[in-house]
């Protein structure tokens, strides 16, 4: 009796720090992918009534049109030149009808041979134009490209950070080197921009960081819904979230950006502003740089600023351990000798 007496002293202020902290975003399953050809999806976009996603290293080149009602495959369209290790899909610009795929995943950072694809719906030709990574060959899982310019950006998946790259304005056939313009926290899977480019929100497996488009900075990160491996990140045209995960018959989860940063959001898409404004390359960004840390300027009140906006509110655990210290002094209490 007495140790389950002291158990339950010792729970009590986690529990009533869990149950007053804020839970997180709420996922609502859309459905799960019915096709088991659909075994490893890396990436995802979500157009007004469908979802596009693609499958991991060992599948052929396509990409899967899928229903984003039942999460049926309605048709594949397949694009030239074959697939190595595709890790994400993107939308094209805005109102083009068309994704950009990306085969750049690059586990022993070796490959020489990156390959981004434009897939045109249409029917027309696919555009395929060779990629490289300032610095050396990394691993990345990402694409984005940006609503507005249409410039492609992607993030390498260091274990402990990576870096945000972004290509130039204009492709070319004979090759093209992504520059860093910022930083982010590891092992990013995914990431998209928001419909109107000023942000955009990547994600590794079980976080989700919002990041300015512009300053290149970090406004806050929230937890994820648990997946059996998740991986890929799409922004819909009404601003809501889709997850994807791998496996087969794997569920599409949709969630809503956590009040305080939908308000952060909403703050930015008020003020004016130039939505095509994107941030300045800098050429010696990368792993020991000042200029921008975890997304953040060197300053130290910004610092403390964008650690105070992403910290747990420790309040529910002050008043959990209140109620764990109260109930430890009356449990001695009882137990003292008469």
């Amino acid at each position: 009796m007495l140790k389950a007496l002291v158990a339950v002293a010792i729970a009590t202020p986690f529990a009533v720090g869990a149950a007053v902290a804020d839970p997180g975003p709420v996922e609502q399953a859309v459905c799960a992918f019915t096709d088991p050809a659909i075994n490893e999806s890396s990436g995802l976009v979500v157009r007004d009534d469908t979802m596009l996603t693609v499958n991991d290293s060992g599948d052929t080149a396509r990409v899967f049109l899928v229903d984003r009602d039942d999460c049926s495959t309605t048709s594949q369209v397949a694009y030239p030149g074959g697939a190595r290790d595709v890790e994400a899909i993107a939308p094209a610009a805005r109102g083009e009808r068309a994704v950009w795929v990306a085969d750049i995943g690059d586990n022993r950072h070796a490959r020489h041979d990156l390959v981004v694809v434009r897939v045109p719906f249409d029917g027309s030709a696919t555009e395929r134009y060779p990629v490289s990574w300032q610095g050396g060959p990394q691993d990345a899982e990402t694409l984005m490209v940006h609503p507005v310019t249409g410039r492609l950006y992607t993030v390498t998946k260091g274990v402990l950070g990576g870096q945000v790259l972004r290509g130039p304005a204009t492709l070319d056939q004979g090759g093209n080197v992504f520059k860093p313009v910022g930083e982010t926290r590891g092992l990013i899977t995914d990431g998209a921009f928001f419909p109107d480019g000023k942000h955009f929100l990547l994600r590794n497996y079980d976080t989700a960081y919002l990041y300015d488009t512009a300053a290149m900075t970090s406004l806050g990160d929230f937890d994820l819904p648990s997946q059996q491996q998740g991986e890929g990140l799409a922004i819909g045209p009404d601003g809501r979230i889709y997850l994807s995960s791998e496996g087969v018959h794997a569920p599409v989860l949709r969630i809503r950006l956590p009040a305080g940063l939908q308000q952060a959001l909403d703050g930015d898409a008020t003020a004016e502003g130039d939505a095509s404004k994107e941030p300045e390359e800098d050429a010696s960004a990368g792993p020991g740089s000042d200029r921008v840390t975890d997304g953040h300027s060197p300053d130290q009140s910004s610092d403390q600023s964008s650690e105070e906006d992403s910290d747990p509110d420790p309040w529910p655990w002050i008043i959990g351990g209140m109620f764990g210290l109260g109930a430890v002094v009356v449990l001695l209490r009882a137990l003292r000798p008469r």
